[in-house]
Formats: C-alpha cells, sequence, structure tokens
C-alpha cells in the first residue's frame, strides 16, 4: 500500500557469533559464510516482497527476523500497510501479521518472531515477538545473551 519494508535476519549462532542478513545496510551480508541463511534481493516498489531462506543448521541457535521502513520512507505504522512474514517449513506454514494497530507511526523497525533451531535436524520453533523500535530510531534489532533486544544493533548506514 504505497510502501516498501526491508526484511532482515539476525542469526545467532550457538558459539555466540551474531550475522545481519540483509540487503541494504552496511555491515550487512547476503547470505552467511555457511550458506545457511540468505537474502534473495532488494526490492523497492510498493507491495514486492524480500525473502529470507533458512535451513537448518547444527551450527545455528536462532534467527530472529525483522523488517525496517527508514525513515525516507516516511511515518506509518507496520499495521496500517499490511507488513507481515509468512515462514514456511516445508507443510508447516506460519504467518504473523503487524497486530499493534496503536504502534507509534514512527517506529521505524519491527521484529516479527525468532525462529528457534532445535538440535535434531530441521526441527524448528517460531516465537512470534511483535516488538517495535523505539521511536526514530534506526538502530537494528540484536541479543542480548539469548533474548532480542529492540535499538541494540548497530545504526543501520545505507551501503
Amino acid at each position: 500500500k504505497g510502501k516498501y519494508y526491508d526484511i532482515k535476519a539476525l542469526v545467532r549462532y550457538r558459539s555466540g557469533e551474531l550475522i545481519y542478513i540483509g540487503a541494504t545496510h552496511d555491515g550487512e551480508l547476503l547470505e552467511t559464510p555457511d550458506g545457511a541463511v540468505w537474502h534473495s534481493s532488494h526490492v523497492v516498489a510498493p507491495g514486492e516482497l524480500e525473502k529470507i531462506f533458512i535451513k537448518w543448521s547444527s551450527d545455528i541457535a536462532s534467527v530472529a527476523i525483522s523488517s525496517f521502513s527508514a525513515l525516507e520512507n516516511g511515518t506509518g505504522s507496520f499495521s496500517q500497510f499490511g507488513a507481515f512474514v509468512r515462514i514456511h517449513n516445508g507443510e508447516q506454514i506460519v504467518e504473523i501479521h503487524a497486530a499493534n494497530k496503536g504502534a507509534n507511526p514512527r517506529s521505524y523497525t519491527l521484529c516479527f518472531c525468532e525462529v528457534i533451531f532445535d538440535k535434531k535436524p530441521n526441527i524448528f520453533d517460531v516465537s512470534n515477538l511483535e516488538s517495535y523500535s523505539k521511536p526514530s530510531s534506526e538502530k537494528r534489532i540484536g541479543y542480548e545473551g539469548t533474548r532480542v533486544v529492540m535499538d541494540a544493533g548497530p545504526q543501520g548506514l545505507p551501503k
């Protein structure tokens, strides 16, 4: 509906290493070095979808999925513009919509969920987070230990 959002993934390895996956900001990679998580490509047309692909890896603990609407995209809530993520795992589909209609329209990052990797192959759990950044913050999500934290990552500077 007149907006486009960037999708991002923050990959947390069991070793504690963090890797930002995305297509638009400095410090982000399009793909993890092990090839387990990758970004499809950056889109700039309203209504087009960006995609993150995730393969189970014994080295990964979790992947936090967020969406970013840059300051230059203007204000407006994620809910108002219909932002969502759809996660496919074989036949299983989990869809999470930005449901908080009262979220601050100057929140530029929404962390939808965290995909938690089981130690058994191909088993994932999806935790719905729907957490919003502080108003006017363009800092990315981060982790404090094993917990996803808003506005804890670096400022999203363009590549």
